[in-house]
């Protein structure tokens, strides 16, 4: 059973794009200003944020199209503001594609890190272009804070037991992600604002809002997804 929260906000996001681009072809047509210059800025902004929006739906692992479009991004924005002159531009854009190419090489040689076993009873971590990889065991989990700003996080409480009442975990995400992972005999709450992003409760049993009551224990999930996604499974 999935319960889905998408981004909000996407629509209105995308209708003030319509909006702004419809007065500027408005405002073109009587010579207000240059709309072909606009266009010429505007399109490696817009892949910039394209591609880090693709990176971070994917928990920023190595992915070459992401990283890839975000390189041309980069260069096509750099040569439109001027921000090399001579040979600084080709010998910026050798270097960096250089070291792209090293780093597809070598990627696959590194081992994939192994989760952090912790006994503690709540989580804190902050984590910024990182990531952070925990299982936790604790027979009291009483909840916490996990921030991740271009990153991404996986909490496994697969073998954790919840504290009595209600344990609420906060979860903030910017562009990266976050995956939880808990038992099945858990009650699961999620109260989420998504903004370009989504929060998705894939577990076996979640109620809703409201829906908790006898005294049992329950984890309640306060998630912000802001160009990012957090998922809740078994």
């Amino acid at each position: 059973m999935s319960n889905k929260v998408s981004g909000g906000g996407s629509r209105m996001v995308f209708g003030g794009v319509l909006v702004l681009v419809g007065l500027l072809l408005l405002f073109a047509q009587f010579d207000l200003f240059d709309f072909g210059d606009m266009v010429t800025f505007l399109l490696p902004v817009l892949l910039m944020v394209f591609a880090l929006w693709q990176w971070a739906i994917r928990r920023f692992r190595p992915c070459f199209w992401p990283i890839f479009l975000l390189i041309i991004s980069f260069f096509w924005l750099a040569a439109r503001l001027d921000l090399f002159s001579g040979r600084g531009f080709g010998v910026l854009a050798g270097l960096v594609l250089i070291a792209f190419g090293i780093w597809l090489v070598i990627r696959k040689a590194r081992p994939e890190p192994s989760a952090h076993v912790s006994t503690s009873d709540a989580v804190d971590h902050w984590v910024i272009f990182g990531g952070v990889e925990e299982e936790l065991t604790s027979q009291q989990f009483s909840g916490g804070n996990v921030t991740v700003v271009f990153g991404g996080g996986e909490l496994n409480l697969a073998r954790a037991t919840l504290g009595p009442g209600e344990v609420t975990l906060n979860l903030t995400v910017v562009f990266g992600g976050i995956d939880i992972r808990v038992p099945e005999s858990w009650n699961v709450m999620v109260d989420a604002t998504a903004i370009l992003g989504g929060v998705e409760n894939k577990t076996a049993t979640h109620q809703q809002e409201g829906a908790a009551g006898g005294g049992q224990p329950c984890l309640r999930i306060q998630a912000v997804a802001i160009f990012g996604g957090v998922e809740i499974k078994n």
